[in-house]
């Protein structure tokens, strides 16, 4: 299984949370869609 990259992926998720105009709800819409891909992915078996 692939080693996601989660610094780099964190660094661009807060920046861009942090340019919205509100930055509370768009990480929680980024977290929202991360934990839907993740089960997603596991009932699948594949990423």
């Amino acid at each position: 299984m692939a080693q996601r990259d989660y610094k780099a992926l964190m660094e661009k998720m807060l920046t861009g949370v942090l340019l919205e105009e509100d930055p509370l709800k768009a990480m929680l819409e980024w977290l929202t869609e991360e934990l839907m891909r993740v089960e997603a992915e596991a009932k699948v078996g594949v990423p």
